[in-house]
C-alpha cells in the first residue's frame, strides 16, 4: 500500500511557541533540593514528634507544625510539574525552604 498523503504534524495554536524539553541538569538540581528538603524534614519531624510525645510542647504548636510540613511538601512537590519553566522550580523550591526554616523557628520556639 502505498500512503496517498504526508503525515500530518502537530500544530499548537497560532502564535504559540513549542514548549522546550526538560534540561536534565535542571531536573537533577530540583530532585537535589527536594531531596535535600525531604530529609531535612523527616529529621525536623522525628524531632517534633519526639518533643509532641514527650507532652513538652504548648497546645499551638501540633497544629501550627502540622500545617507548617503540609505548605512547604507541597510547595516542594508543585515544582517538578514546573520543571519545564525557567524560575519557577526555584521559586517554589525556595518557598519550601522558607517554609522548613519556619518550622525550625517553631520547633526551636516550643522546645
Amino acid at each position: 500500500m502505498v500512503p496517498t498523503e504526508a503525515p500530518r504534524t502537530a500544530q499548537g495554536a497560532p502564535g504559540t511557541q513549542p514548549v522546550p524539553d526538560v534540561r536534565l541538569r535542571r531536573l537533577m538540581g530540583v530532585c537535589a533540593w527536594a531531596l535535600c528538603l525531604a530529609v531535612c524534614g523527616l529529621i525536623l519531624g522525628l524531632i517534633d514528634l519526639i518533643l509532641i510525645l514527650g507532652g513538652k510542647t504548648p497546645g499551638w504548636f501540633e497544629p501550627a507544625i502540622v500545617v507548617t510540613g503540609l505548605v512547604g511538601l507541597g510547595l516542594a512537590i508543585a515544582a517538578f510539574p514546573m520543571t519545564r519553566a525557567r524560575q519557577t522550580p526555584w521559586l517554589l523550591l525556595a518557598s519550601s525552604t522558607v517554609v522548613f526554616v519556619t518550622g525550625i523557628v517553631l520547633t526551636a520556639q516550643a522546645s
